[in-house]
């Protein structure tokens, strides 16, 4: 008797590509070298990617299902640099996918119309932990695995835990509100985060 392909198996063998023209919003801009130049200027020539090779691993999910369209990855190290990226993004109305460890199973991180990837994988600074009250604070490019080994060391437990813990990252987490293996006892991401700082598409800083 044959056995039946699984979903995982399937999935694999047929991955859905994306058409950068098809249902791509008009009012987007095209990225031109001169974006290209601007980019630089503000993170540095060398963390604005746009080698085709360098960009495969952007542009495609965790599980290989969704295949998507992309350029340029920038890879900014601190809050001011991305709010700088977003504040000429909007003016230009260059469409932007932010992008963490891109570990999630549904696609959300993938572009599909050629946008602009802002990844936060430089971003991946342990500021501290305040062992008065428990509070973690870190970079959003921060990979799950360090911070569950940094608390560890110092007496405490990160309140989640699941399989991508080697690659995702804190940011996404927080983005998607993860729940993982430790839901039940302590929570979601939501319920255990206690600030934040942001950047809004304007570039709009908030805190």
């Amino acid at each position: 008797m044959d056995a039946a392909a699984t979903p995982s198996e399937t999935q694999k063998s047929t991955p859905k590509t994306v058409d950068a023209k098809k249902d791509r919003i008009s009012k987007f801009k095209t990225i031109t070298a001169q974006d290209i130049e601007k980019f630089g200027q503000v993170v540095g020539p060398q963390n604005v990617v746009t080698d085709t090779e360098e960009i495969n691993p952007f542009v495609r999910d965790f599980t290989n299902k969704y295949i998507g369209v992309g350029s340029v990855v920038l890879t900014p190290s601190t809050t001011e640099e991305i709010s700088q990226l977003l504040v000429y993004c909007n003016q230009e109305m260059i469409a932007v996918v932010p992008q963490g460890g891109n570990t999630g199973l549904v696609g959300g991180s993938v572009p599909l119309h050629d946008e602009v990837v802002i990844s936060t994988k430089k971003m991946n600074e342990i500021t501290g932990l305040d062992e008065s009250q428990g509070i973690l604070t870190c970079g959003a490019g921060a990979i799950l695995e360090t911070l569950q080994e940094y608390a560890k060391e110092r007496g405490y437990q990160v309140p989640l835990d699941l399989g991508a813990k080697g690659s995702c990252q804190i940011g996404g987490n927080l983005a998607t509100n993860a729940g993982g293996i430790k839901f039940v006892k302590q929570g979601s991401m939501h319920a255990n985060c206690v600030g934040l700082k942001a950047v809004l598409a304007d570039g709009t800083i908030i805190d």
